[in-house]
């Protein structure tokens, strides 16, 4: 393994993104406390239902509950950073 994996440096850019290292702040997703620039925020007519806020700063069109809209943020993740060939099980070994 590579220096920065094994001290929890790594970042979503660099790596890609794995739920193993997602972290919540409040709203923000944070991979090993790098932000991934995926957030979730409220409803402005429901505000019991959430929806993905992008990096970019577009909103997802569904709006979920909170359980379901952190799981969409970290598919929007893994999405957004997928995981290296380079650092694929097969090749670490």
């Amino acid at each position: 393994m590579t220096g920065a994996l094994m001290n929890g440096t790594a970042t979503a850019l660099q790596y890609g993104f794995e739920n193993k290292g997602a972290i919540w702040k409040a709203n923000r997703l944070y991979y090993f406390g790098t932000n991934t620039g995926i957030s979730y925020g409220p409803d402005a007519r429901y505000p019991n239902l959430y929806r993905v806020v992008y990096p970019d700063g577009a909103v997802s069109a569904d709006f979920y509950n909170l359980s379901r809209v952190r799981q969409r943020c970290r598919e929007a993740a893994c999405a957004l950073y997928p995981r290296s060939e380079a650092l694929s099980p097969e090749r670490l070994h």
